[in-house]
């Protein structure tokens, strides 16, 4: 009995434990973020090793590609040397959803991502309705294609403004992270979307020093009792 009510203890401990580093429960548009800082890099952007990995459709392989989402550029009528931004295939007759985009880091390593942001802006503007509404994400540690390995991290309520749109998420860890495009502004014709930022979480250090000694804490109490039990 006395094993069993121990062990139980450790379980009740652990899970406390962990409960600083909780998974993603849902994007929250704003500022406000679970963590205490972000870094400052886009880990997305292709300059810094970020690459599309997969991509339902794009309109086309020059203007409209999605690999336009990462280059570090967000459209404007003023700069000839701005990208359109990325755009599905042109719909059939009836809107086609979902359209996913895969995005890769550096070295095809996994990050403990918290924030993404998303900026709609398309030569198209608002008034078109084109721009992406409703985007989740989901994140994996595994292998790009397999669509079982992909968590689901939260969605993000866009606004129809040419933007950016910052989204904040409790910690995930994401080798692979998948924007899902479920809707437009109303749009028959396509979905469109200008630029994607993606950035690391720093977890505060006060609560990871906590983790630590109460982890180290467990560890001393199962040693202890290891040690009694072989007497």
């Amino acid at each position: 009995m006395r094993s069993r009510t121990f062990i139980h203890w450790v379980a009740l401990g652990l899970l406390t434990a962990v409960e600083f580093l909780p998974v993603g429960q849902g994007a929250v548009r704003g500022d406000s973020a679970p963590v205490s800082a972000y870094a400052t890099k886009n880990i997305a952007e292709a300059n810094n090793g970020g690459r599309i990995v997969s991509v339902t459709s794009q309109l086309d392989e020059k203007n409209w590609k999605a690999a336009n989402l990462i280059d570090g550029i967000v459209w404007d009528a003023s700069d000839p040397k701005s990208t359109n931004g990325w755009a599905s295939r042109v719909f059939e007759g009836t809107p086609t959803y979902p359209q996913d985009i895969v995005f890769g880091f550096k070295d095809d390593k996994p990050r403990l991502i918290g924030k993404v942001v998303i900026d709609p802006t398309t030569p198209d503007g608002a008034w078109i309705g084109r721009w992406a509404r409703e985007v989740e994400l989901f994140a994996s540690s595994d292998a790009p294609d397999n669509a079982a390995t992909y968590k689901y991290v939260g969605t993000c309520k866009m606004i129809n403004k040419g933007e950016p749109q910052v989204f904040t998420f409790s910690p995930v860890e994401a080798k692979y992270l998948k924007l899902r495009i479920r809707s437009n502004w109303g749009s028959d014709k396509y979905v469109a979307l200008g630029e994607i930022q993606v950035y690391e979480a720093i977890p505060d250090v006060g609560q990871l020093d906590q983790l630590i000694t109460r982890l180290e804490q467990l560890l001393n109490d199962l040693k202890k009792f290891r040690e009694e039990n072989q007497k």
